[in-house]
């Protein structure tokens, strides 16, 4: 078998570990035990909303900008709880407010919580953000344009 050294990941210890897309090979110490394991993707996207009732949203609730950040992370790094045996979870987070006037700001979807982060800070004086009926409808409006073979999250 000829392999070509950009394709692989090798991790040098007690066994070699030879990554290829979703599917690895592990090769032990003793050369006969060849195992592949192919792990498939488990699409997880979640979006995060909020409502708060002011121009300036951090200084209407002031723990909000020092929480988000930790909320994003834990959310980008979720465990494969929607998973099934053997998937690995690419979780995508997105932002959706409805402002006053019922139009929805979205931030989009990534896999980068700190970019999101940074998005979510420059809302700052973009309030108030509402939560009613019409931001059940935004959610729902933004995941129909998802792809199909994604699991969808409304927070």
């Amino acid at each position: 078998m000829i392999l070509e050294p950009s394709s692989f990941t090798y991790n040098l210890q007690l066994r070699l570990k030879v990554s290829v897309s979703r599917c690895s090979l592990c090769f032990t110490k003793n050369v006969v035990n060849i195992t592949m394991l192919c792990f498939t993707a488990c699409n997880i996207e979640v979006l995060v909303g909020f409502d708060v009732n002011a121009q300036n949203i951090f200084s209407a609730q002031t723990n909000l900008q020092s929480k988000m950040g930790s909320i994003l992370q834990r959310i980008s790094k979720m465990a494969a709880i929607s998973c099934s045996s053997g998937q690995i979870p690419s979780v995508q987070v997105g932002i959706l407010a409805m402002d006053s006037a019922s139009e929805p700001v979205q931030l989009d979807f990534t896999d980068n919580a700190d970019e999101l982060f940074e998005a979510f800070r420059a809302l700052r004086s973009r309030g108030p953000f509402v939560l009613n009926g019409k931001t059940i409808s935004a959610y729902t409006n933004r995941f129909k344009t998802r792809q199909d073979n994604v699991i969808k999250v409304g927070d």
